[in-house]
């Protein structure tokens, strides 16, 4: 199996306060008012590219189709290992920087994980048997080799990952 995630290591988590608040500036134009012209220009052009969905923002970015969720750290993660999971290949890679996810069936399979509605002991079943994706999530924290590895496990679930927020995002809730 391939694992293709993008780790960053040391970079903090965005909050969905962040993220909601930046979604909200682009869809709200009275918040440019006070704005140069050349910042408006690409404002508009950010939102024209980014908010042309109801529910989901579906975009293309350096020639791929993806999801630009405008969720927090621990949803955009949570949303790549649940995608993951269902193709287990580690397809799904996440920019979290842009706040997007791509790979090459997501509009398909984020409707797959929907209908699955997954919850913490798939999650915990599925990195149980991929040490290597484990390993990834605490690749900044030094004592991780002094921990068992069920508690690693239970560590990223209650800190690394947002299974709540995500099925909010979804709808599933």
């Amino acid at each position: 199996m391939v694992i293709h995630l993008c780790f960053q290591g040391g970079g903090g988590n965005i909050t969905n306060e962040i993220r909601s608040r930046m979604k909200t500036i682009l869809e709200d134009r009275s918040y440019w008012i006070d704005y140069s012209d050349n910042i408006k220009k690409v404002l508009l052009k950010l939102s024209k590219e980014n908010l042309r969905y109801e529910k989901f923002q579906w975009t293309e970015e350096n020639d791929k189709i993806g999801l630009r969720t405008f969720q927090s750290t621990k949803i955009n993660r949570t949303l790549q290992l649940l995608l993951n999971i269902l193709g287990k290949g580690g397809n799904y890679k996440l920019d979290d920087r842009t706040t997007f996810i791509s790979g090459c069936n997501i509009k398909e399979d984020i409707n797959r994980v929907i209908e699955r509605s997954f919850n913490e002991e798939v999650i915990f079943r599925y990195l149980k048997d991929s040490p290597e994706i484990v390993e990834l999530y605490l690749s900044d924290n030094k004592y991780r080799n002094l921990l068992p590895d069920d508690l690693k496990i239970k560590y990223i679930i209650k800190n690394k990952l947002g299974l709540e927020g995500t099925k909010a995002y979804l709808g599933i809730l």
